[in-house]
């Protein structure tokens, strides 16, 4: 056991993780790069054979993408290993793989829009605001020390940072899901409850979020057009046909046909179920979108499709955004980015 116990360790080392701290952690007390770390060190540990990895750098800064580029280095080339990976980053494919297949047409290049937002106007009240906030990962290191933001309508903020600093934390901690040890919201300048069993029904319609993860938000019983209806008939008061009506078009909005209504979130792709997560999300026509991550399972033309419709809700009802991203091509398209600065504890505006 001690053996055991010790490559597991080693493997958990080797991808950059802490493994004394992380020892005793339950997956939900981790980052998604943790959890996606933690997930690969599991299927190294056995040094199977067939090695199959669905995604492993997505939601990785690229310090740890290297890390995970040497893990597979050292199977590249021995007797009787097979790795074979499924991205969407030609980059890590090129450099990790032996042989390359590409399933279905060229990928557009990433970056340019069809769709431009400019910076937002600065006057009037931000939408979105933050005074002294403090977070708190599990356990009690502290993520950051006394935060300042204000998010304009329409505009759109990129958080950027290494894997595990605490940028899922701070879009959960927005949205409700974690409560701050310091500090406090605000929504169109009114104070916003930290908690989000203290929201009120507006305020839960008002700020929306997509997570890194949507197969652990999805109702894996509950089918698309039933995910896609209910934030509109809770939030919003609509009548269950009604809200029935909204579903082609939320669905055709994030580029997903629409037969993908009538399926189980089992039955869809990861870009597909990630598209439904944000689906979801617009169905409740919300004031601030936090999303994290949301391309990171996504090929090209569908993060493209993505950005492009957060765009124009930006320019047409004044949503305003907050997205965790380690793509700089994504950040590129946004009015101001920030990086969570580990050591300092804070957000610094990033050149």
């Amino acid at each position: 056991m001690a053996g055991n116990a010790g490559a597991v360790r080693a493997a958990l080392t080797s991808l950059g993780l802490d493994a004394d701290a992380l020892w005793r952690r339950r997956p939900h007390e981790l980052s998604g790069g943790q959890a996606q770390r933690v997930a690969l060190a599991r299927a190294v540990v056995a040094d199977p054979e067939v090695l199959v990895l669905d995604e492993p750098t997505s939601g990785l800064d690229p310090a740890t993408v290297e890390l995970v580029l040497e893990v597979l280095e050292q199977r590249r080339g021995r007797p009787g290993r097979v790795t074979v990976v499924v991205t969407h980053d030609r980059g890590f494919a090129d450099r990790a793989a032996d042989l390359r297949l590409d399933v279905g047409g060229p990928e557009p290049v990433r970056g340019a829009a069809s769709t431009t937002v400019g910076p937002r106007p600065s006057g009037g009240a931000p939408v979105l605001g933050l005074r002294g906030v403090r977070l708190a990962a599990p356990g009690g290191r502290e993520l950051l020390g006394g935060v300042d933001l204000d998010v304009g309508p329409g505009e759109a903020v990129a958080v950027l940072g290494p894997s595990g600093c605490g940028k899922s934390t701070l879009l959960r901690s927005l949205a409700g899901l974690h409560p701050p040890a310091a500090g406090s919201f605000s929504l169109g300048g009114r104070p916003l409850p930290a908690g989000h069993t203290d929201r009120s029904r507006e305020a839960l319609r008002a700020v929306q979020l997509v997570a890194q993860d949507p197969a652990g938000t999805l109702n894996p019983a509950q089918r698309v057009a039933t995910a896609l209806a209910r934030p509109a008939m809770v939030l919003r008061g609509l009548t269950r046909a009604q809200a029935a009506a909204e579903v082609p078009g939320l669905l055709e909005r994030v580029g997903l046909p629409a037969g993908v209504e009538r399926a189980l979130p089992a039955r869809l792709s990861g870009g597909q179920r990630q598209r439904v997560a944000i689906a979801r999300a617009l169905a409740a026509r919300p004031r601030v979108l936090l999303a994290d991550e949301v391309s990171s399972a996504l090929d090209a033309a569908s993060a493209r499709t993505v950005l492009d419709v957060l765009d124009a809700l930006r320019a047409e009802e004044g949503l305003a955004v907050v997205m965790v991203t380690h793509d700089r091509h994504v950040a590129d398209r946004m009015d101001r980015v920030l990086t969570l600065d580990p050591e300092r504890r804070t957000l610094v505006p990033c050149p």
